[in-house]
């Protein structure tokens, strides 16, 4: 079993690049994916060979925001909205 997020409320100071991203107007119509999303905060670097570690803190941020309501899953698709 998973456990539970925490109780913290999602938009205090740390939370707020993520907030501003999740609401960009280019996932207004297809929704996001995580993949995204760590696009946005590790962009890979020109003559990069390999791309970035993931980021496991979106992962918990997003699973922070779908806890508290604030975006969904759309079914049969990997991206939120």
């Amino acid at each position: 079993m998973a456990r539970p997020p925490g109780a913290r409320p999602p938009a205090l100071g740390d939370d707020s690049p993520l907030l501003a991203a999740v609401s960009r107007g280019e996932f207004t119509l297809n929704g996001f994916r995580n993949r995204d999303l760590q696009a946005l905060f590790s962009p890979r670097r020109p003559g990069a060979r390999r791309r970035p570690p993931p980021l496991a803190w979106v992962t918990r941020k997003l699973r922070l925001l779908r806890a508290h309501g604030l975006i969904t899953k759309i079914t049969g698709s990997t991206a939120i909205n």
